[in-house]
């Protein structure tokens, strides 16, 4: 019987193959994309091995994100929650799984910006393509983010994703990596994407890795509200509330309607009740809204700690 590590190899094989495939079928359609996470973190930071990643994930140049979506889903790629509303689960990526089991059933993570970079996306992605470095996976070339970018983007996820181990291991290891020359470069990249606010958050989720804050010169870097509570590990009220002030007055009933009531087919993924017919999905509606009247007290309290002054 296979173990453990057997099942790891495999998955790692898996993985090669889908980022070399993925890479040559974009390629081949005309499309710069960069692989911002799985072997372009591992093979940096992890030579010992031990990181696994489940899908690949792409930052595509915003002018070719159709292109992009229409070369892998002539490959055998499809959208996964087929009904969900437009940016209903994520306004900056798009999720794809292979439709043949047989071949994997891995997934690909198509991004049109990182969270974190507020300058334009093209314009952002104009910046991280000029450093762009050359990487091979199963024999195929793949473009990776250079060292610097890397940093940032682990840095960007870790404000994001402060609970994870995985995540956590990755920054804690990104920035012992950095040389001072690297950590100048980061400064500057950040300054450069508008993402010195974020890269400050994502620092400070991890003590070994807070005194960057001054090494970098992040002291004076504002931390939006969003940011504070993503970093803090704030509950999804409490992200709501944030964004629904500051939305303006004409949109915030439709964003209410839409956080309340989503589209049945996410409701499906989330509550197995919303499968069971009309009433199954009425049921797990008024549950939906439960939770979310008895979430706005912790909610409310968390939002008003995220807007305190920034020390």
């Amino acid at each position: 019987m296979p173990d453990e590590s057997d099942a790891a190899v495999s998955n790692a094989a898996w993985i090669e193959l889908l980022h070399a495939e993925v890479c040559w079928v974009l390629a081949g359609a005309g499309v710069d994309a960069l692989v911002i996470k799985g072997p372009s973190i591992t093979d940096w930071l992890y030579p010992e091995g031990g990181r696994e990643s489940v899908d690949v994930d792409l930052l595509v140049r915003p002018s070719h994100w159709d292109r992009a979506v229409t070369a892998l889903t002539a490959r055998g790629f499809a959208r996964t929650w087929e009904g969900r509303r437009e940016g209903e689960v994520s306004d900056h990526s798009l999720d794809l799984q292979r439709t043949d089991p047989e071949l994997g059933g891995h997934g690909v993570d198509l991004h049109s910006y990182f969270p974190g970079i507020d300058l334009a996306s093209s314009a952002a992605f104009e910046v991280l393509w000029e450093r762009r470095v050359r990487g091979t996976q199963a024999g195929v070339e793949v473009t990776f983010p250079d060292v610097t970018s890397r940093a940032l983007i682990v840095a960007l996820h870790a404000a994001r994703d402060p609970q994870s181990a995985k995540v956590a291991e990755d920054l804690r290891r990104a920035m012992a990596a950095l040389d001072p020359e690297e950590r100048d470069d980061l400064a500057l990249l950040a300054a450069e994407l508008q993402a010195r606010g974020a890269l400050r958050a994502g620092l400070e989720t991890q003590p070994e890795t807070t005194d960057l804050v001054d090494v970098l010169g992040l002291g004076d870097a504002e931390v939006s509200t969003y940011w504070e509570l993503r970093s803090h590990g704030a509950g999804r009220t409490a992200v709501r509330l944030d964004q629904l002030r500051a939305a303006p007055w004409r949109e915030r009933p439709g964003q209410v309607a839409r956080w309340l009531f989503p589209s049945p087919a996410l409701m499906r993924t989330r509550d197995q009740r919303a499968a069971e017919g009309t009433i199954g999905l009425g049921v797990a509606y008024a549950a939906r809204l439960g939770q979310g009247v008895r979430a706005l007290p912790a909610a409310v309290r968390e939002l008003r700690a995220a807007r305190r002054p920034h020390g």
